[in-house]
C-alpha cells in the first residue's frame, strides 16, 4: 500500500532510564521484580518488555502502562519511587536533564545498550516514486553537507540523524 523512502532522517534510540545517582540498575536483568514505566500498552517499548517477561517468566519486570511521557511526570514518578526505571528516548533524557537538572548535574541517566533502535522514514503513496526520489535526493544532500545534523541540533537538542 505504501512506498518507503530510501533515506532516513532520524534515529530513535530508547534506553532504560534511571535517576542519575542510581548505581543498582545497569541492564534489563536488573529490573526483574521491579516496577518499570513501559509506555502505552501498544507502544514498541511495552512489546519489548512484555517479550522480555515471557522469556523470564520466573522473575518478570512489573510493567506500568500509560501514555504520559512528560518529563515532569517521569522525573517525579522516579523520585517518588512509583517505579525503579522508565524507558525513554535518548533525546528525551537529554531534554529532561536540561530542564530538571540542577547546578549542571543530570537528574536521570540511560543505562545499558538501547532496548530499541529504529530509523525514521517518510511514507508515500505506493505509486509516487518521483516524489520519493526527489525527497531522498534532498535528504542525502542535507546529510552529506551537515545541514540535517544542524537542524537536529537546533530543534531536538542534539544530532539524532545517525544510522
Amino acid at each position: 500500500k505504501y512506498l518507503f523512502s530510501n533515506q532516513t532522517y532520524t534515529t530513535f534510540n530508547t534506553y532504560i532510564t534511571v535517576l542519575a545517582d542510581n548505581k543498582d540498575i545497569n541492564s534489563l536483568d536488573d529490573l526483574q521484580g521491579k516496577k518499570v514505566w513501559a509506555g502505552g500498552t501498544t507502544s514498541a517499548t511495552n512489546t519489548i518488555l512484555t517479550n522480555y517477561n515471557e522469556e523470564h517468566s520466573d522473575n518478570p519486570i512489573e510493567l506500568v502502562n500509560n501514555n504520559d511521557t512528560s518529563g515532569e511526570y517521569q522525573i517525579t514518578s522516579l523520585k517518588e519511587g512509583a517505579w525503579a526505571a522508565t524507558v525513554a528516548q535518548e533525546r528525551d533524557v537529554a531534554s529532561w536533564n536540561k530542564e530538571y537538572g540542577k547546578d549542571g548535574k543530570d537528574v536521570v541517566k540511560m543505562v545499558g545498550e538501547p532496548i530499541n533502535s529504529s530509523l525514521t522514514y517518510y511514507l508515500y503513496d505506493k505509486d509516487n516514486t518521483e516524489l520519493r526520489d526527489a525527497v531522498d535526493e534532498a535528504l542525502k544532500e542535507l546529510k552529506d553537507d551537515g545541514t540535517l545534523a544542524k537542524i537536529s541540533e537546533k530543534w531536538l537538542g542534539g544530532d539524532y540523524t545517525g544510522e
